[in-house]
């Protein structure tokens, strides 16, 4: 999937509209978190919010508490790891994903890394015949290394020593996925031509094909 990183959504640049996304793929979300993140205010929050409602990015989801919460849909979550990149010669793909399965490996045998890539299975336009295709849409599952009271003390640990190291982790959502977030920002590598994705369903829109299966 891709994006043009030039258009608006709701009068907000399209790149900040995906990161929120991509923040808040992973939970519930009400307009008091929306607005912190898209650094507006409840107003211009309720506006993007209806705009990603109106395109089925997000859609409202029953409270208890009787405030309005938000969840991101399949579609969504889509979006949100969609490129912004021009299409990529096939054999600029390739070795692309070489690098790609080849940081999967890294993540397994460093001890530093606290998860695992279980299984990457790829679909998309990669798998069509073009010569030229949008981006690399990959499908992963990652693992905790540990299990139990190790695992969380480890990722508590692993926390605590971004938060002192000054990185931002405003939320408690924010704080408990970093563990398993610095692994996808490590196999993304920056590279806007690879879009990863969590949410199993997404491949019911399409072929697809598992192209690593961790063994260990």
């Amino acid at each position: 999937m891709r994006v043009d990183l030039r258009e608006n959504i709701a009068g907000q640049p399209t790149a900040k509209v995906r990161e929120f996304l991509r923040r808040a793929f992973d939970g519930s979300w009400d307009l008091s978190y929306a607005a912190k993140k898209l650094h507006v205010d409840l107003a211009g929050a309720r506006q993007v919010v209806a705009e990603l409602q109106k395109r089925g990015y997000v859609r409202k989801e029953d409270s208890r508490s009787g405030e309005d919460h938000w969840v991101n849909t399949i579609q969504g979550n889509a979006f949100s790891h969609a490129s912004g990149a021009k299409p990529l010669l096939r054999s600029s793909a390739d070795q692309r994903l070489k690098e790609f399965l080849a940081r999967v490996e890294e993540v397994g045998r460093n001890p530093y890394y606290l998860y695992r890539v279980r299984r990457v299975v790829l679909f998309g336009s990669y798998l069509s015949s073009k010569d030229r295709i949008n981006d690399i849409d990959l499908l992963l599952s990652i693992v905790p290394k540990e299990k139990g009271e190790k695992q969380r003390l480890l990722e508590q640990r692993r926390t605590e020593e971004a938060l002192r190291q000054g990185r931002s982790l405003t939320t408690f959502i924010d704080q408990i996925s970093w563990p398993w977030l610095e692994v996808l920002r490590y196999l993304k590598a920056r590279s806007r031509s690879i879009s990863l994705h969590t949410d199993e369903r997404i491949l019911k829109f399409g072929k697809s094909k598992v192209i690593y299966t961790d063994r260990s």
